[in-house]
């Protein structure tokens, strides 16, 4: 495909070939004034069509039919604060909500989200830089802490992490519910991910995955594996 600015400039060198040729065969001036203008409109029409392109646009957001959902982002008052309640907390805005240009992602993360408080991992890349950092909310017993930690570079480089957890599925994997994969018991770990993305939000959930006996369930503790190894942040790493 041409480039915007390289069609406007062929536009224009082509107009003034047509006004050139108009002025020998007709000899009225006023051809040059028209057809400069035409090509001014034209070319204008196509930035703002580039332009509204580029722009953002709210993502079309995709959420299980659960129960999971409202009771994990929204509820309060339980043994461990919602995520809702979290972000707040640290000054991040709702995931479903944020418009993503061009290339740009983000993936969040959760895990524990039970008696034990929740821990948070944000992944992000904008105008193709990355960064992450973490959010602690987890230890023994109340009060539980809220540390929010900008992470270094991953072990690994930040392209060959993106493509460890996207190999095991993190942009793919369907949600527990709609596969019955989901072992039971009102204990154990739970895992969320957020993925925002070419235009698309949506988010599953895993139980207590390292006892549940479906496929997908195991890439998910993969997944909680390669963010413990590559950033260091264990509390993702089933026990």
């Amino acid at each position: 495909m041409i480039a915007t600015a390289e069609l406007t400039t062929l536009i224009v060198e082509m107009s003034v070939y047509s006004a050139v040729l108009g002025s020998h065969e007709m000899r009225k001036p006023s051809i040059y004034l028209t057809v400069a203008l035409v090509a001014f409109v034209f070319a204008g029409s196509i930035a703002l069509v580039w332009l509204f392109n580029r722009s953002p646009k709210q993502p079309q957001v995709i959420i299980p039919d659960a129960a999971w959902p409202a009771i994990f982002f929204e509820k309060k008052g339980l043994a461990s604060k919602s995520i809702n309640e979290i972000t707040s907390e640290s000054n991040l805005s709702n995931l479903r909500g944020i418009s993503l240009r061009g290339t740009d992602l983000e993936v969040r993360v959760w895990v524990g989200l039970g008696l034990n408080g929740t821990d948070g991992f944000v992944l992000r890349r904008s105008s193709d830089r990355w960064s992450a950092l973490s959010l602690h909310g987890m230890a023994e017993r109340p009060p539980f802490p809220q540390i929010k930690k900008i992470l270094d570079v991953p072990k690994s480089g930040w392209e060959t992490a993106w493509q460890r957890l996207v190999n095991e599925g993190i942009l793919t994997l369907p949600d527990a519910t709609s596969l019955q994969c989901d072992p039971g018991g009102l204990d154990g770990t739970t895992y969320i991910v957020e993925t925002n993305m070419n235009g698309s939000y949506r988010t599953y959930m895993y139980h207590d995955p390292d006892y549940a006996k479906c496929d997908e369930a195991k890439r998910m503790t993969h997944i909680g594996r390669i963010i413990a190894e590559e950033f260091g942040l264990n509390a993702f790493r089933v026990k």
